[in-house]
Parts: structure tokens; sequence; C-alpha cells
């Protein structure tokens, strides 16, 4: 059984490094070429983390992975720019442009998914947000990346609780039934704490944001 759990942190490990690594595709350097108008295909459901944006023209399909400091909300059907350098093979997303041209209509998908959050039954609770915040928020001079952050922060409290009281039952009965050794059972443990550590960070990093605003709004 230590066996299994070892091998699942690695293959944890293993997945982190592979969705962390920012590919060249979508980046091309060179500054000449033909610029064409893509269609988004896909949503932005991530924060503060790696993401792609996929596009398509004509049947062509197109991506860039994005940096969690790159990334913010897109809609999808949206079109984006995309430069086409000269052997048409290599291509560059302009998304920073897009992101710019359209902040004002991404804050309102911002603002809507935080309409969400207080419905979230283990974040909202732990992190104590209020009816009032939705109000700050919105008055508050933070990006649509930055809500969109909290968003889904608060959103991974009640995922990651879920999926860390699961696996603790499991490895309680496993411990229960099988009277494993110390050695083996730590090697189940281990991952359970990690969650659990997980889930607190992420509170408290939901709680630092709330108190900032609250502070402001009595400045």
């Amino acid at each position: 059984m230590s066996l299994f759990f070892i091998i699942l942190l690695f293959g944890i490990l293993w997945v982190g490094y592979v969705s962390n690594r920012i590919p060249k595709t979508g980046r091309a350097i060179s500054g000449k070429g033909e610029i064409i108008t893509a269609t988004i295909t896909n949503n932005n459901t991530q924060a503060d983390k790696p993401v792609t944006m996929r596009a398509q023209k004509d049947g062509r399909k197109f991506k860039v992975k994005l940096k969690p400091t790159e990334a913010r909300l897109w809609i999808k059907g949206d079109s984006v720019q995309i430069l086409l350098v000269e052997n048409s093979k290599e291509y560059r997303i302009k998304f920073n442009d897009y992101f710019k041209e359209n902040e004002e209509r991404i804050m309102g998908m911002a603002l809507d998914r935080l309409k969400a959050v207080e419905s979230y039954p283990v974040s909202s609770k732990l992190v104590k947000y209020e009816k009032e915040d939705f109000e700050r928020f919105k008055n508050s001079s933070l990006s649509s990346q930055q809500i969109s952050s909290f968003c889904t922060s608060m959103r991974l409290i009640d995922v990651s609780a879920v999926v860390t009281a699961a696996l603790g039952i499991v490895v309680f009965l496993w411990w229960k039934t099988f009277s494993p050794h110390v050695m083996d059972l730590l090697a189940g443990i281990i991952p359970v704490a990690i969650a659990a550590w997980s889930i607190y960070s992420t509170v408290t990093n939901c709680k630092r944001t709330l108190k900032k605003l609250r502070k402001s709004e009595k400045e």
C-alpha cells in the first residue's frame, strides 16, 4: 500500500511539472507576417495556473499556453488577432491586446462569477464571506483577474474539502481494517495532510483579500 502512495505522489509531481511548463507554440518572435482574426473556442476556468487559449480560423486551430501572470478571463466566441509569420507555420496569438481591449466586458464576467461565491457551502463559511462583500469587490480597484482568482480559490476550497475528506475516510478505514505498519500509515496520511494544508493556505489568502477590502472601505 505504501508503494501505491509513493507512486501516486510521484504521479502528482509529474502532472504538476507538465501542467506548469510553457511551450513556445503561439509565441512566434517575428514581427513580420499576416495578421488574421480567429475565433476563441474555449473558456478559461482557471486562475493562478497556466491555461491554454484556443482559437480557430477556417478550420485551422491555434493555441497558446499562458502563464498565471499573463492569463485572465476571456470570452468564448470572441475574436482574437493572430500574427502569422512568413512561413505561416509559426504564429503569435496577440492575447495581451485582446485583454486590454475587452477588460470591461471581462470584468462583467468576473462579477457574474463572484455572485455564485455566496452559495459555496464550505468556503463561504470558512472564509466568512458576506453578502456585502460583493459590492466591496465591485467598487474596488481590483482587476478582473484578481476577482477571478478569488472566485476560483473559493471554488477550489469546496472541491478540495470534499476530496480531502474522502481520502481521509479511505485512509481511516484502511487503518481500521488492515492495521498497517507505522511507515505505511504515514505514507497514507501525508497526502491527506498536504491537501489539508493546501486548503488552509487558500482559506488564509481569501481571508486576507477580504480583510483588505473591508479595511479600505472604512478608510
